[in-house]
């Protein structure tokens, strides 16, 4: 039988998927095509962990949003861990604003 699916999948985020729920639909796509126990690399932009960076990054979502559909406050782990992908390593950067991790799918179960 042929495997489908990625055994790894290197993602960014662009434009065409910023949206919540453009967003939400591109993280379950990821992990649907992705093998068990592929690898999935993601960077993003999400809300930082500085009050004060993030009270910044709301205020400029006034603007980016309904400009250009680009929300700054995601938190892709959250959706990661909604579908069972253990993280392996996660490096924030630039005050917070900047997010790349490394994300395992489950092997699949011997049935």
């Amino acid at each position: 039988m042929a495997r489908t699916g990625y055994a790894q999948l290197t993602c960014s985020v662009a434009r065409t998927v910023a949206t919540a729920e453009r967003g939400r639909l591109a993280s379950d796509t990821r992990v649907r095509v992705l093998r068990p126990g592929g690898l999935l690399l993601l960077a993003d932009h999400v809300a930082s962990s500085n009050m004060l960076v993030r009270a910044i990054q709301r205020l400029a979502e006034v603007a980016t949003v309904p400009l250009a559909g680009e929300h700054c406050l995601r938190r892709p782990l959250r959706h990661l861990a909604a579908h069972g992908l253990s993280v392996e390593r996660r490096d924030r950067f630039k005050l917070g604003i900047a997010e790349r991790l490394a994300a395992r799918k489950p092997s699949a179960q011997a049935g």
